[in-house]
């Protein structure tokens, strides 16, 4: 099987092959398709597995999780973030990560 990789991703003068850049941009045109359920699930629920710091949540899909959570929840008003934190609670571990995020 032959080796498909290009022959060179170098940036040259400030720019990236096209290449390179047809594939970042068909990357991050996917990710912005991505629709979120209102109100968003808490992080602890949408991936029970994953603890507060796990590599999970700066990597693939966790991360594009928890972005957008942090998005939307910075987006609520007080009154609606009380009533959010209210029906859920910060489990073991999460503690104080809702005052981190609105920080």
């Amino acid at each position: 099987m032959a080796d498909k990789r290009p022959e060179s991703w170098k940036i040259v003068d400030g720019k990236l092959p096209d290449d390179l850049r047809k594939i970042l941009e068909a990357v991050a045109d996917e990710r912005s398709r991505i629709v979120y359920p209102d109100p968003m699930v808490a992080p602890w629920f949408e991936c029970p597995d994953y603890e507060r710091t796990s590599m999970g949540w700066r990597m693939g899909g966790g991360e594009d999780y928890m972005i957008a959570f942090r998005n939307w929840l910075k987006a609520l008003s007080e009154n609606e973030l009380a009533r959010y934190r209210k029906e859920n609670e910060e489990p073991d571990g999460w503690q104080g990560f809702y005052e981190y995020i609105r920080s």
